[in-house]
């Protein structure tokens, strides 16, 4: 194996349990799969309750991003580390994560933003805009309740569907796999 081989980054998806079984899944960069767990939990250390997500490094489920289940999800090689976490909720039948983390909120609301500003001969898109505050504001759950309220509005503009598929916060649904089309 080569030096560039051994350097070249790669995406990761890392699973961990915490207490009642509910989970996170933290998507990172990384050049070696051998540390990829002890950059995880220094991850999870640095959060005020990361240590009730995952007791030890070697509780942690690391495995390949394009053979995990968010193989879907886009992810830049540019930075390494965390660039997307999801949790697991608790109590509930199909345990769908929810996406809590993104690396670089400020950096997505900008390109969002500019985006945004080139629509409608630069009147731009109103519901994007209230994305890019709530991006900007840091708060991620008032993003994506925007994003799923005004889905009809934003799915037009491809561009940016593009960008909020990439980090995570647009998912499209594969009819096919749930055996009913759109005009069922």
């Amino acid at each position: 194996m080569s030096k560039s081989e051994r350097n070249e980054r790669k995406t990761f998806a890392v699973r961990c349990y915490g207490e009642g079984g509910n989970g996170t899944a933290v998507i990172i960069v990384n050049a070696s799969e051998r540390i990829v767990g002890d950059v995880v939990m220094q991850y999870l250390r640095a959060k005020p309750d990361g240590y009730r997500q995952c007791a030890q490094a070697s509780l942690l489920e690391v495995q390949p991003h394009d053979e995990s289940e968010f193989a879907d999800e886009r992810v830049s090689l540019e930075i390494p580390g965390v660039v997307l976490e999801y949790h697991y909720p608790e109590g509930e039948e199909v345990r769908i994560p929810r996406l809590v983390y993104v690396d670089d909120a400020v950096a997505l609301a900008d390109k969002l933003d500019e985006l945004q500003g080139q629509a409608y001969d630069g009147r731009g898109i109103s519901c994007v805009r209230t994305v890019v505050h709530s991006l900007r504001r840091g708060d991620l759950s008032g993003a994506r309740a925007c994003i799923n309220n005004e889905s009809d509005k934003i799915r037009s503009h491809k561009d940016i569907v593009d960008v909020l598929e990439r980090t995570g916060l647009w998912h499209r649904i594969d009819f096919d796999k749930w055996g009913r089309s759109l005009s069922a």
